[in-house]
């Protein structure tokens, strides 16, 4: 039988006015094994223990314990047998060099490599680029698929609002599998194509400068260029780091945003209700100032 796989495709890049990397990808190197070729070699010998003696071994060699329990290994095996199981996530690079040192002595094991979105400038406008997660793809997906490999998606901000153009078109591999399930042949397929690159108005620099005058204060601070109202910087405050929700935020994590009183989520420069301020008083003043009418120290 034939299976489709969904293949991701990269995911496209964000900067800032200047082209200044705002959002980016960056190689994870983690450490898959491929099941079909450790299945037992006689009938009714348990594949279970097979696997966790082959992760042992690795193990001992990279210094690193693996990142599967026995049971996403037992729902690994039940749906999703013909992929490669990834038992190691983003390995540290002398993880990856040990391994790399030894060569092809353990069968059925390779490095395999993921993307990871990454936020050069960390903190800065967090709230205007918002952070990914794991799709959803029973929303999008416009094929049917058997199987899908890791996606990240857009969850907030620009993340999301252009998550359509950033996210590219995936691509399908076609993997035929034997009466067991395992993989049996490569099939070949199509190739995913890269997403969109989106370049924004914001300014890093004025950016920082904006968050650096606000500091821990909470509040909101917006610029705007009174040319065209293209947004040059866009603060809110409390902040978080959106590098905590790749490629899952824990359980923990989540749970302390969520009870923070700051509300660091909220962004108030966008969803803040607020009474306006009185913005035609400054013009009333100016007028009075320059007439002579009063002066600095005048109070009403």
């Amino acid at each position: 039988s034939v299976r489709r796989v969904r293949v991701p495709g990269p995911r496209g890049c964000i900067y800032d006015r200047r082209g200044r990397l705002l959002a980016d990808n960056r190689p994870a190197y983690g450490l898959a094994l491929y099941l079909e070729e450790l299945r037992p070699r006689r009938r009714g010998e348990p594949l279970v223990p097979r696997i966790f003696a082959t992760m042992d071994e690795i193990a001992a060699v990279i210094g690193v314990p693996p990142q599967v329990s026995t049971n996403e290994l037992r729902a690994h095996i039940q749906r999703r047998l013909p992929l490669p199981l990834i038992a190691w996530r983003d390995l540290p690079e002398a993880a990856v060099a040990r391994w790399a040192e030894m060569g092809t002595r353990i069968a059925g094991a390779d490095l395999a490599v993921e993307p990871v979105r990454v936020y050069p400038a960390g903190r800065t406008a967090c709230h205007v680029l918002g952070y990914v997660g794991r799709a959803d793809l029973t929303a999008i997906e416009e094929e049917p698929y058997h199987y899908h490999l890791s996606e990240m998606s857009g969850a907030a901000g620009i993340e999301k609002v252009y998550d359509g153009l950033l996210r590219g078109r995936a691509g399908v591999r076609l993997v035929r599998v034997d009466a067991a399930g395992y993989r049996y042949q490569d099939l070949g397929g199509t190739e995913p194509s890269a997403g969109a690159d989106v370049r924004l108005t914001l300014d890093l620099d004025l950016q920082a400068a904006a968050e650096a005058a606000l500091g821990e204060h909470a509040g909101a601070l917006v610029a705007l260029d009174p040319e065209d109202g293209a947004i040059l910087a866009l603060v809110s405050r409390p902040d978080y780091d959106p590098s905590h929700f790749v490629p899952s935020i824990s359980a923990a994590e989540w749970a302390q945003l969520q009870k923070d009183p700051g509300r660091p989520l909220f962004n108030r420069a966008v969803a803040g209700a607020y009474a306006p301020g009185s913005t035609f008083k400054p013009l009333v003043a100016i007028a009075a100032l320059q007439q002579g009418r009063l002066t600095p120290a005048t109070v009403h």
